[in-house]
């Protein structure tokens, strides 16, 4: 499945002009099903390619690694502003029309709670990047 999705999203930057670069050497997710992650890597590389095809560095990165019992995912791209949070703590979504949006980080957070793990953001203002960490308790430990 990650092989798959990773495929989608190199021909997805490749049409957009956008760099992809990934590194699943140390993890494959092979604790995560199938759907779970579509639900979350579909999510997560869309909203960063949607940013990134407006910024002149034009960039995503995805990794995954393990850090004590879970699974990370890291996914970063290139992204002019600092996103504004929801009283969530979920970026609120730029698009026009809000009430028809949105909804993507919202199921990554509730699938990731069903791995009892965690989704953090954050944004390096000098390097104008968006990060996200997903952590997913691994139950193969």
């Amino acid at each position: 499945t990650l092989d798959v999705v990773i495929d989608k999203y190199v021909t997805e930057c490749e049409l957009h002009n956008i760099k992809f670069e990934y590194d699943i050497k140390n993890n494959n997710l092979s604790s995560v099903d199938s759907y779970d992650i579509v639900t979350i890597l579909g999510n997560l590389l869309d909203n960063a390619i949607e940013s990134a095809e407006n910024t002149e560095e034009k960039q995503v990165l995805f990794e995954t690694d393990f850090r004590n019992e879970f699974s990370i995912i890291i996914v970063s791209n290139s992204c002019n502003m600092i996103p504004k949070l929801s009283d969530a703590q979920l970026p609120i979504t730029t698009k026009k029309d809000r009430r028809l949006h949105g909804f993507g980080l919202k199921s990554v957070k509730k699938t990731v709670k069903k791995y009892n793990g965690d989704i953090a953001f954050d944004y390096n203002n000098p390097k104008k990047r968006f990060i996200v960490t997903v952590m997913i308790e691994n139950s193969n430990t």
